[in-house]
């Protein structure tokens, strides 16, 4: 009998500490549930700097090595001309600056669906006007050394040259960009993107 009034003694204080603290155990799964949905949100934000930040040092490194060329051109003697040679201007190619694609579609010959403006999280490579080319064609490479690590199917797009893998390299080095070529709405791999990992 003792036992009995032992087990309802104790179901009612369960009882009783539960329904005093149920808003507090309420409040504090919706404060855990909030600080995950924070949490991937700052993730989310911290890739798309990550994309940006890439893409600018991309865009330094190309300007870099632009201005040097300009400068040794600059610097190169003029050669002569003769009175029967007619002038030659020189064109500068079309450079609309940095552009972006994003997944490679891994259907017979690969291509890109779309060139984006601007990164965002799908961006996976990095384009630039061919200069072969620069109204209907791209070169490309990939935005970092982590596109690499983190994503399969890219194999229409990249060749990898040497033997370290990229899941165990510290960094990339790209020895010779892609090339897209636009075909309607589609911008198909002529050629693909050689990198090498160190």
């Amino acid at each position: 009998m003792v036992a009995i009034l032992l087990i309802i003694f104790i179901a009612c204080a369960v009882v009783y500490l539960f329904g005093k603290h149920a808003a507090e155990i309420k409040k504090l799964k919706e404060t855990v549930a909030n600080l995950a949905t924070d949490r991937n949100n700052l993730q989310n934000r911290v890739d798309a700097l990550e994309f940006q930040l890439t893409a600018l040092q991309a865009d330094s490194q190309r300007l870099s090595r632009e201005l040097l060329s300009i400068t040794a051109k600059a610097a190169a003697p003029a050669p002569a001309k003769t009175a029967d040679e007619p002038s030659k201007e020189a064109t500068a190619p079309d450079t609309s600056g940095t552009r972006y694609f994003a997944n490679v579609i891994n259907s017979g010959q690969g291509y890109f669906r779309a060139i984006l403006d601007a990164p965002d999280y799908t961006v996976k490579f990095i384009a630039r006007a061919n200069p072969a080319n620069p109204s209907a064609s791209m070169l490309f490479e990939p935005v970092n050394l982590k596109t690499l690590q983190t994503n399969d199917g890219l194999d229409k797009a990249v060749t990898i040259v040497g033997d370290v893998p990229p899941v165990s390299a510290v960094a990339m080095v790209v020895e010779q960009p892609g090339i897209a070529t636009l075909a309607g709405n589609r911008w198909i791999i002529e050629r693909t993107c050689k990198v090498s990992f160190n």
